[in-house]
């Protein structure tokens, strides 16, 4: 699945309330929508594997908690937004949301195209019998850094980075 267009404000707000996530950010409420789309009608098991895979992961959250940091005292830096800094709490949200307990995998690497790396993963991992099945969720967040990636890194940003959204599902032949 690669969403032409986006899901709103709206939308996210519905995947949000629909499975009772109070305090996700943009990155983990794009990943709940995708995975809502992918496997609308689709039953699996709870031992499903998660990967989330991202370039710049949830940046924009991980900003706002440095800015925290630094501008108010320590005790007033909000835990939330911390633990939502990082990319595994994505994984965790989809691991709820959904009822899966399979193996979970947060993908992350600005230099290196690691969407190969995580569908060889999923790959990998019903080749192995470690799951019956794999969701791979694909993110990018518009934030100062996606807005400026062009200029410091042009080889291999050369048009920009844009917010998108991709998902992919794996079966065992058996499922």
């Amino acid at each position: 699945m690669d969403w032409e267009q986006l899901p709103d404000a709206q939308a996210l707000q519905q995947a949000r309330l629909r499975h009772r996530l109070r305090r996700a950010d943009r990155y983990t409420s794009l990943c709940i929508a995708a995975a809502d789309a992918l496997l609308e009608g689709v039953e699996l098991l709870p031992a499903t594997a998660l990967i989330t895979v991202s370039s710049f992961g949830p940046s924009e959250t991980a900003f706002q908690t440095i800015e925290d940091i630094l501008d108010v005292p320590a005790e007033e830096v909000s835990p939330t937004r911390f633990s939502h800094s990082v990319e595994n709490a994505a994984c965790s949200y989809l691991g709820v949301a959904f009822g899966f307990h399979g193996p979970v995998f947060a993908l992350a690497g600005f230099e290196q195209s690691t969407v190969e790396n995580a569908n060889q993963l999923a790959q990998t991992i019903l080749e192995q019998g470690l799951a019956p099945s794999a969701l791979v969720i694909n993110v990018v967040c518009a934030s100062i850094v996606t807005a400026h990636a062009h200029e410091f890194y042009p080889q291999r940003f050369p048009h920009g980075v844009s917010e998108r959204v991709r998902a992919w599902l794996y079966l065992t032949d058996d499922k």
